[in-house]
Order: structure tokens, then C-alpha cells, then sequence
């Protein structure tokens, strides 16, 4: 029993070997195509400026990412801004995600915030002069 297993196995192998030749005798003749085709790396999508209209208050432009989900508060503490990200900040691309934090920098004028996850508590993200870094 254990023999013909190990014979029925190696056969397979075999066969399957012989099919990874090269296609109709040409290395790389096969090239897909891609519509829409995105950058592998998140730092290579290109940053968008997240803009309001001048003179809008930064409390409205809270109180829409409030209501889309994407923050649930933004607020002192300790002297240092925090930002409670909602569900739907995780389904952002890096770019939105880097597009929303600037903005926040830029209406709270400030260098230096931590990113809160709202129901977990724990801090998932910290935004410096560098620019955002998730955790």
C-alpha cells in the first residue's frame, strides 16, 4: 500500500515537472494586462491635499469625518494632540490615511499627535514633522 502511494506520488511529481517548460519555446512571451494598475508600495501612491474651502471651522470638518467614520474625536490631552480613528480610517489607502492626518496637523497646527484606535484604546499610528508612521 505504501509502495503504490509512494509510486503514485512520485508519478505526479513528475508529470507536473514536465509541465513548468517554458511556453511554446519563449522565456517571458506572457504579458498580462493590467488595467488600473497600482504601485506596490504605499509610498509610491502620490499624496493628495486633503482641501476644505478657506474659513471653514475645523469643528465642521471634524463632525464629517465623524460622520463618515473615519474619526471619532479630536482632542487634547496631556498638552498633545489626539486623533481617535474610526472603522472605515482602516479602509483609507496609505495615501488617504496620510492625506487625513496632514490635514489635522495643518487645522490643529501641530508636528506631534498620536493616532488612537477608538474601541481597542491602544495607539495604532503617530504622526511627526516626518510624516505619519502607522504601527
Amino acid at each position: 500500500m505504501k509502495f503504490r502511494l509512494f509510486i503514485g506520488l512520485a508519478a505526479a511529481g513528475i508529470a507536473l515537472a514536465a509541465c513548468q517548460g517554458q511556453r511554446h519555446g519563449y522565456p517571458y512571451d506572457f504579458k498580462p494586462y493590467i488595467q488600473n494598475e497600482q504601485h506596490a508600495l504605499p509610498q509610491a501612491y502620490p499624496d493628495q491635499l486633503w482641501a476644505y474651502p478657506e474659513g471653514t471651522p475645523p469643528e465642521q470638518i471634524v463632525a464629517g469625518w465623524k460622520t463618515a467614520q473615519l474619526v471619532t474625536d479630536v482632542y487634547e490631552y496631556k498638552g498633545a494632540t489626539r486623533v481617535d480613528v474610526g472603522p472605515q480610517f482602516y479602509n483609507l489607502p496609505a495615501s488617504g490615511q496620510r492625506g487625513l492626518a496632514n490635514a489635522v496637523s495643518r487645522m490643529y497646527r501641530s508636528n506631534n499627535f498620536l493616532l488612537m484606535d477608538h474601541y481597542r484604546e491602544r495607539p495604532v499610528g503617530i504622526y511627526t514633522p516626518t510624516g505619519l508612521h502607522m504601527y
